[in-house]
């Protein structure tokens, strides 16, 4: 399919938008962290907790069979 002038982008040369991600060492990255965490803890828990609609999930009372992974059958001697 050829081009057509309104298909070819108007870009420069060599964008701005290109970028390098800023590298940071562990001890910043923990540091950075450390002064980020009360704002976010604030935002979190300045909102009421959502209601629980029924029992919570448990996987008390199932039991497993090793021959059946997650409801699918599978032949020993087909693995070679």
């Amino acid at each position: 399919m050829p081009l057509k002038d309104s298909d070819i982008l108007d870009l420069p040369e060599a964008p701005d938008f290109i970028s390098k991600p800023p590298e940071y060492t562990v001890s910043e990255m923990i540091e950075i962290c450390e002064k980020m965490l009360p704002f976010w803890n604030s935002v979190r828990y300045s909102k009421p907790d959502p209601e629980s609609i029924g029992e919570p999930f448990s996987l008390e009372g199932l039991e497993f069979s090793e021959k059946k992974s997650c409801g699918a059958e599978r032949d020993e001697k087909s693995d070679l």
